[in-house]
């Protein structure tokens, strides 16, 4: 018989054999505690994953720190040879239980440019902060890059994440297409091959083997230490063409380097608060557009079309314009210029609901895209989301703005300098929002910005402010919108440079400029005369006023131009405006048959240009007529 025990206890060869799948998951279980533990060991022995040491679509020539010591390590202070991209900006490498340090990034709109970073949105959070609360140590940072695009962001942010940083103020997206840059070897990735990376590049242990197998992984795009734009390299927005597939490319890029963002602050200890940017919708049309591959008689039909829009919309009559420019827009819904004409005519039209509609789609469409896409910017309210960070809807600020005063939500030049930069007032609301932000968030004193106050900060802030300086400043945004075609736009300019510093020759020579590119000699030439009015010794106004005086066959006054405009001309000054100067010189002594003189000028053009076929012409006809007898 059997004991009763041997009832009780299975023999081994009795026992049920773990199934397939619990054999599975018990392996699962085992390594990725393995796996954890080493992230574990490697977090404590400062290994970094990939994603937050460098940029999974590009790679940066080693450049200069932003920030570098002074005061024997007490300070760090923006490194000068950053200057030209950055505000200067300091701060003490200690920090106090009462010190709050926000580093704001972005681009050209965080720099506060034209201007600087006193009525930049830091500027004025930085003064709201102080007044709210003068008694804690806060320390706001500009540290926005001139035409600096988001993987450029994340890539200073490595830097400031050293810095013991509380808050990361993040406004990007106009600069996402300005740089030239391939992703060749990104475009054929499959979905797992994607996951794979995100993985590997995500953890520690991951990144630990992949430089074991492979080193340092590094992109095929190399990118400058500092910005190269496609329209320094060309001649306005010539380089751009429609490519569907790099803007997908781009837009990747951007949402990836919103979630690098994230994780190096969150890799710092520090919060992330994203702005959705904003920009002038309405009175700035596109810098470029290209046709759809349309068939001979629809593009005839578009072009027709077009033709009558414009006739109607330079009689004033909007609602036939508005007809003509919407059918137009039909036939070729990839032409940017036509879309922004349409929701021109609809919106003078009366007719603003649908005119917004035209205006966001010329913006979209546009085939030099400088103002952030509909694309880019979902993409900043969907990473908020995804990160779980706050964000500020800047577009909605100013639309509601807007829509209280003048009852329609398209923003304008009463909002916007150019195509993207804020206006002064536009830059304070965008702080006094922050605070809000940061208030809810429990980092500031709830405060609602009341008269006294408004008024307060607002003296604080702009008491260190020359309308001179930014008058001048206006007139360097006028000359690049007119490089980049956009005449127009910089014509009106001028009038807020003069409303900004009166009687400054460089606004009215600049105005004449334009007015010359527009075809108006006449408005333009009345421009050069104010500018010299103003100022006697502007060389480049005395120029301009001389080519003038030369088309009116006035030889006489233009000699007197010329040569007092040499006299004004520093020895520095770029060599081919001296060499127009002699040659106008030159030309006048033409006119007046003072062949020896003019012979005289032409060489020293000559000097300063060797070779130069115009100047050499112009000498062997002087040189002939010495000769008559």
């Amino acid at each position: 018989m059997s004991s009763p025990i041997s009832a009780v206890v299975a023999s081994p060869s009795r026992q049920r054999p773990l199934s397939f799948a619990k054999k599975l998951l018990f392996s699962l279980v085992a390594t990725l505690l393995l796996l954890g533990g080493i992230e574990f060991l490697l977090a404590i022995l400062g290994v970094k994953p990939r994603y937050l040491t460098s940029d999974p679509f590009v790679g940066f020539d080693r450049g200069s720190p932003l920030f570098v010591p002074r005061a024997g390590g007490e300070i760090l202070r923006t490194n000068p040879v950053k200057l030209a991209y950055f505000n200067d900006q300091q701060f003490s490498t200690k920090k106090t239980a009462k010190t709050y340090r926000i580093f704001s990034v972005g681009g050209s709109t965080t720099f506060g440019h034209p201007y600087h970073d006193a009525t930049s949105f830091t500027g004025w959070l930085r003064a709201r902060l102080k007044d709210a609360d003068p008694d804690r140590d806060w320390q706001v940072l500009n540290c926005g890059g001139v035409s600096y695009a988001s993987y450029r962001i994340c890539h200073l942010m490595q830097e400031l994440a050293q810095y013991e940083p509380d808050l990361f103020i993040f406004y990007e997206g106009h600069n996402e297409f300005l740089e030239d840059r391939t992703y060749a070897g990104l475009k054929h990735r499959s979905s797992m091959q994607k996951l794979a990376d995100s993985v590997i590049s995500r953890t520690r242990v991951g990144t630990s083997f992949e430089r074991i197998l492979r080193g340092n992984p590094k992109p095929g795009n190399r990118m400058p230490a500092e910005v190269e734009a496609i329209l320094d390299k060309s001649v306005g927005p010539a380089s751009y063409h429609y490519d569907p597939q790099r803007s997908k490319d781009v837009l990747e890029h951007f949402h990836a380097s919103l979630d690098r963002a994230c994780a190096i602050a969150r890799s710092a200890g520090a919060r992330i608060l994203f702005v959705k940017p904003a920009g002038n919708v309405r009175d700035f049309s596109p810098f470029k557009s290209e046709s759809g591959q349309l068939d001979e008689t629809t593009s005839a039909e578009w072009q027709e079309l077009v033709t009558q829009g414009r006739q109607a919309t330079a009689a004033a009559q909007f609602d036939t314009a508005a007809t003509a420019f919407v059918a137009a827009a039909q036939r070729d819904p990839r032409h940017a210029l036509t879309q922004w004409e349409a929701g021109n005519a609809l919106f003078q039209a009366g007719r603003v609901a649908e005119a917004r509609e035209f205006f966001l789609r010329g913006i979209d469409e546009d085939v030099c895209p400088l103002r952030a896409t509909s694309a880019i910017r979902q993409a900043v309210t969907d990473a908020a989301a995804r990160n779980g960070v706050p964000w500020i809807d800047f577009p909605r600020l100013i639309e509601d703005e807007l829509d209280a005063v003048v009852h329609h939500r398209i923003p304008g030049d009463e909002s916007f300098l150019d195509h993207v930069h804020p206006t002064v007032e536009q830059n304070q609301r965008l702080a006094w929002a922050l605070y809000e932000q940061l208030a809810s968030l429990g980092i500031a004193p709830p405060s609602k910005p009341d008269p006294d106050l408004i008024e307060r900060v607002s003296r604080k802030v702009m008491e260190g402010v020359d309308p001179k300086q930014h008058a001048i400043a206006l007139v360097q945004v006028i000359q690049i919108l007119s490089w980049a075609g956009k005449d127009q736009e910089a014509l009106r300019l001028t009038d807020r440079a003069e409303a900004i510093q009166p009687g400054l020759s460089e606004v009215s020579s600049y105005r004449g400029r334009l007015w010359e590119k527009l075809g108006d000699t006449d408005q333009a030439f009345a421009c050069f005369v104010e500018a010299v009015r103003r100022n006697p010794k502007d060389s480049l106004a005395m120029y301009r006023m001389g080519l003038g005086l030369l088309r009116r066959q006035n030889y006489d006054a233009a000699k007197s131009c010329f040569e007092n405009a040499i006299k004004e001309t520093p020895v520095q000054a770029p060599v081919m405006f001296q060499f127009g100067l002699h040659m106008g010189l030159g030309a006048s002594c033409m006119g007046l048959e003072r062949w020896t003189q003019a012979a005289t000028e032409f060489r020293k053009a000559l000097a300063l240009s060797p070779g130069a076929a115009d100047a050499t012409s112009a000498l062997e006809q002087a040189l002939k007529q010495t000769r008559v007898p």
